[in-house]
């Protein structure tokens, strides 16, 4: 939906789903329920009714190569649904549920061709997807997993941006790329976004700045113990372009009143949980929750484990970050960025939970536009 100027959608990398009939399937039954959901909300509805439902798509690499070339179809499709693809998730290449992914996720990295053809092919689609006069963004790896650059990057990065020119050219979208800082990833703290970025602006200072940027994840920045808030103003004040915002929380616990057993059932296989410990005023990080149970230390834990928007605690400790969204950074968020969605992609492996996935998509929505409209 349009709010103002912005595009406020979820990502539907929620959904399992590689192939283009998994991610269609996924559309038109999920996607649509979360429609009918939002248009029951009186906070919600009106925007509906003017501009549809926008989705935040996540393509994998197979189903690129099966929807590539093929979507005028679909695009009949979504505006029979009144539904409209205004922003991509082309982080995860290829599995992203139910097996284990971990590290696997940050692969293929920007120093591969594999990650280029892919970046290209999503835009080329994005770009027939997309609405009349609305552009594009996707969202991408921090440029690898771990602190070292890796030979030819920089170059890739700067050769996607060049292909994404030629699609402006010949179609008259603008497509950009924003890399999704994450912790122990080579983007992993604001500066260290600022910083690459000007490696960026000066290789090519005209291809950066019209075709990348940074996607802001609230959930990666509260991991690390800073406010999304600070972050925001902290590339505003840089000059460095943010395509995209992702509205999310991450898991906290303080050992300090709560045993650090309430977070066992999160140790889960499928997904890297990297967990950032604040004790004495220091801060110790550890790759994996796992780690961090083997070191225990004391103080405030948070753990990347992507929790609703909604959640408010429960009994055993565990809480969220969801108070650094405030009124202040939403409608800052809103004010400065054309695309924002929320992104709690670990509804299939939360633990005990019993609820209806897409009611629980349609609330997280329901709370960014609360505090929006606060």
């Amino acid at each position: 939906m349009i709010i103002d100027k912005s595009h406020l959608s979820w990502c539907l990398n929620i959904y399992p789903g590689e192939s283009w009939a998994e991610t269609r399937e996924n559309i038109h039954t999920n996607a649509v329920k979360v429609k009918d959901i939002l248009t029951q909300s009186s906070i919600a509805s009106s925007n509906l009714s003017k501009s549809g439902l926008g989705l935040g798509m996540r393509i994998a690499n197979e189903c690129a190569n099966e929807l590539y070339g093929n979507t005028a179809q679909f695009k009949k499709e979504l505006d029979e649904l009144g539904l409209y693809v205004f922003t991509v998730n082309a982080f995860p290449f290829g599995n992203f549920h139910k097996k284990p992914v971990k590290q696997n996720v940050y692969y293929p990295d920007w120093s591969s061709k594999e990650r280029v053809d892919y970046t290209v092919k999503t835009a080329e689609i994005l770009a027939e997807l997309l609405p009349e006069g609305i552009d594009g963004s996707i969202s991408t790896v921090p440029v690898t997993y771990g602190k070292e650059l890796p030979e030819g990057a920089v170059e890739n990065l700067i050769k996607t941006a060049a292909e994404l020119q030629k699609i402006e050219q010949r179609t008259g979208k603008v497509i950009k790329i924003a890399l999704e800082p994450e912790p122990d990833c080579y983007l992993e703290r604001t500066d260290e976004a600022i910083e690459f970025f000007n490696i960026l602006r000066a290789q090519d200072k005209e291809l950066s700045e019209r075709y990348l940027g940074i996607c802001l994840d609230t959930c990666h920045m509260a991991l690390q113990f800073e406010k999304p808030i600070d972050s925001l103003k902290k590339l505003l004040e840089a000059n460095v372009p943010i395509p995209k915002i992702q509205i999310s929380s991450v898991l906290s616990l303080d050992t300090g009143s709560y045993p650090i057993s309430a977070l066992d059932k999160f140790n889960e296989e499928v997904y890297l949980h990297q967990t950032l410990v604040k004790e004495d005023g220091e801060i110790k990080q550890f790759p994996d929750l796992g780690d961090a149970f083997e070191a225990k230390p004391q103080g405030e834990w948070r753990v990347h484990f992507h929790v609703p928007l909604y959640f408010n605690g429960n009994d055993e400790g565990i809480s969220s970050t969801s108070n650094l969204l405030d009124e202040e950074f939403i409608k800052k968020a809103f004010e400065v960025c054309d695309h924002l969605e929320t992104e709690t992609y670990t509804y299939g492996v939360l633990p005990d939970a019993q609820f209806d996935v897409n009611k629980s998509i349609a609330k997280e929505i329901l709370f960014v536009l609360g505090k929006l409209k606060s």
